[in-house]
């Protein structure tokens, strides 16, 4: 038997292990259903669900060993993180209760939210579980653990629409994000935050449209995949680092040492 030749302990002994990823893969880029998928492979549709369900587990147990945090770039003169949250639309949930934790004003329907976090380099070094649409930004940090990774007097970067200044306040952390002010003059200060944010907010938003090129992520996602979307959104976050780096350093004024 070869590397590549599956035994006993794999989902199934009809298709090598590279079929078997490539599937896994086709269903994160296309999104294709399980019936075109078992035609393509000429593999039942049971069979197709268990290799998704093993492979899409396996690569998660591989890829969260690796502590993204800790290999962030780092600088004396630069932000620790910025932070952003997406959204991913779903079928709307059966029970009542779930309907109104998923619904998402923002997006007018029910979506799963998650917290991405990236450093300087556009490397992604945070990715939480998901939540409810209905969520508040202060609620996925203070749950998400980005608050055990960070501590007193670090320096975070977000778009003024993020909300989660009373999280992070509670730690010292601070939070740096465009004024909200219309018509008004700015200070110094307030025009380098908001210069700095936007050109790494450009950044963060490549990134997650990288990640949401994967159709089950932009797609809405069916009631059968949603006890998959926490480990499917991780791993799709995860791959995104296998790519060349996207970003490049900005260095930042004294405003924020």
């Amino acid at each position: 038997m070869t590397a590549n030749q599956p035994d006993s302990k794999w989902p199934t002994e009809k298709l090598r292990l590279s079929e078997q990823l490539l599937l896994t893969l086709i269903k994160y880029r296309l999104n294709l259903d399980y019936l075109l998928l078992s035609i393509m492979f000429k593999i039942g549709c049971r069979t197709v669900s268990k290799i998704f369900s093993y492979w899409t587990n396996l690569m998660y147990d591989k890829l969260s060993i690796i502590d993204f945090w800790s290999l962030r770039a780092k600088s004396e003169s630069l932000y620790t993180v910025i932070l952003d949250c997406t959204e991913i639309p779903i079928e709307k949930p059966i029970s009542a209760e779930e309907q109104q934790i998923t619904w998402s004003s923002y997006k007018n329907c029910n979506t799963f939210k998650g917290l991405i976090g990236i450093d300087e380099a556009g490397t992604v070094i945070f990715v939480s579980k998901l939540f409810g649409g209905a969520a508040t930004d202060n609620t996925i940090v203070k749950n998400s653990g980005i608050l055990e990774l960070l501590s007193a007097g670090d320096f975070i970067l977000a778009d003024r629409g993020f909300e989660a200044t009373d999280a992070l306040s509670e730690k010292g952390i601070i939070l740096n994000k465009p004024p909200k002010k219309k018509g008004l003059q700015m200070s110094e200060t307030e025009v380098a935050t908001t210069r700095l944010v936007a050109s790494r907010r450009i950044n963060v938003e490549r990134i997650i449209g990288q990640a949401k090129n994967s159709r089950i992520l932009s797609q809405k996602v069916d009631h059968s995949m949603f006890k998959h979307m926490d480990t499917i959104f991780y791993v799709i976050f995860a791959l995104v680092n296998i790519k060349a780096s996207i970003c490049k350093p900005v260095k930042v004024d004294c405003w924020c040492k």
